[in-house]
């Protein structure tokens, strides 16, 4: 896998060297020996502004050599009411460089993220697919999400696909000083981390690479896979004007703790709407549709019980 890693950075960029790699590609020692895909490059860069808010941008640049690895080419972020989309963008070219796909924003279809377990939800996901017939193909994926608060800051891991190769990995944090966001790495030895200041924010980045596919060891626990990974978590941060911390598993159980007293019970005015809204239906089933339908009229809800209704 490593010679082919070689290789690869060898013969990219001239039409006999490409015609050469096509037919490695195509040959039977190939689908043992070239990995499916291979990351040629993976930025982030998360920027949070002094109101905790924060965006995220993303740019990844894959080349996909087989159809066992297409569904990277697929672009998929999730977003509701609190986390926004602010830009998606992509394009695809052959290795020779010429364009086979130019981004058009009716290309993004827009879905509902439903899950099965609960009875309201706002989750979306916006879907642009990049995938090709032919191979190989590269393709660069972009998007920038808005963040409401610190909760969500991400972590970083490089190399998400163990049989992937990522030739370049890098995430960039911005923060105002005041700022509290702590760090953790995990088997990130060979990462190169930088700290600096511009201007009012704080900026540390790490970057990465190359990084070989390789095989992880069967039921092995997460640790001993020693799989790169900076973990990332805030100090202070508000959620929906509830303010939490979280600088020791006790600070955040006291923010949870908070943030769900007294919910369990509903209110007296609330029993009664139940009450009327169900009245006089057969069933259990019934009843469970008459509330979701009406729970999905209004505004979001969280599931509640038949018993906790009285």
């Amino acid at each position: 896998m490593r010679a082919f890693d070689s290789l690869f950075q060898q013969l990219r960029g001239g039409i006999f060297p490409t015609l050469l790699l096509l037919w490695l590609i195509g040959s039977p020692l190939a689908a043992r020996q070239i990995p499916p895909a291979r990351i040629q490059e993976h930025v982030q860069t998360v920027t949070v502004s002094p109101n905790g808010k924060f965006t995220l941008q993303d740019r990844l640049v894959i080349t996909i050599f087989r159809s066992e690895a297409a569904d990277l080419a697929k672009l998929q972020v999730p977003y509701s009411s609190s986390i926004k989309v602010k830009n998606m963008a992509g394009t695809v070219h052959d290795l020779l460089g010429n364009t086979l796909y130019k981004f058009k924003k009716s290309d993004v279809e827009d879905f509902s993220n439903f899950s099965s377990f609960s009875i309201y939800e706002d989750n979306r996901v916006k879907v642009l697919d990049l995938r090709q017939t032919q191979y190989p193909y590269t393709a660069t994926l972009e998007f920038e999400i808005e963040l409401p608060n610190l909760y969500y800051v991400p972590n970083w891991v490089p190399q998400r696909y163990p049989s992937i190769p990522v030739e370049k990995a890098s995430i960039t944090y911005q923060y105002p000083k005041e700022t509290e966001i702590r760090f953790l790495s995990r088997h990130l030895e060979e990462a190169r981390h930088a700290q600096r200041q511009e201007g009012k924010l704080q900026v540390q980045s790490w970057e990465i690479g190359p990084l070989s596919a390789y095989t992880p060891e069967p039921m092995a626990v997460l640790e001993e896979q020693r799989k790169p990974m900076l973990l990332a978590s805030p100090g202070k941060f508000s959620f929906d004007g509830n303010s939490g911390d979280l600088s020791s598993w006790e600070e955040m159980g006291r923010w949870f703790y908070a943030l769900n007293a007294d919910k369990r019970e509903l209110s007296a005015q609330t029993k009664a709407d139940v009450h009327a809204l169900v009245a006089g239906l057969p069933d259990d089933v019934a009843k469970a549709e008459a509330s979701t339908s009406t729970c999905r009229g209004g505004p979001a809800t969280s599931a509640f019980s038949w018993e906790s209704a009285g």
